[in-house]
């Protein structure tokens, strides 16, 4: 029952609304991360084995990379740097990559 959930009224189900939540989440950790005056790497390997959620965590912050990398240069951080790797030898069509990938 979404009767009682903040985004109800919205059109938004529980799950967009969790997801919104954690990629926020993401978001203020990378620019806690990014605010101390070092750069930051984030290096995700074996991506072939990322599951649905973290292939939509991925996206949310790459597709919206710009208007993140916008926010956090003014408030005087590094934008960080994502360098992510896979096996192409298995990526299959059973797996979420290759939709990443070609998006």
């Amino acid at each position: 029952d979404q009767r009682g959930s903040p985004d109800s009224n919205l059109g938004v189900s529980s799950s967009e609304h969790q997801m919104n939540q954690l990629c926020c989440l993401f978001q203020r950790i990378i620019h806690a991360m990014s605010s101390g005056g070092q750069h930051l790497l984030i290096f995700m390997d074996d991506l072939q084995y990322a599951d649905p959620l973290a292939i939509e965590l991925f996206e949310s912050f790459l597709f919206n990379s710009h208007e993140f990398a916008r926010n956090i240069q003014s408030l005087g951080s590094n934008v960080p740097v994502f360098v992510g790797t896979y096996r192409d030898n298995e990526v299959n069509d059973t797996n979420h990559l290759p939709s990443f990938l070609s998006s």
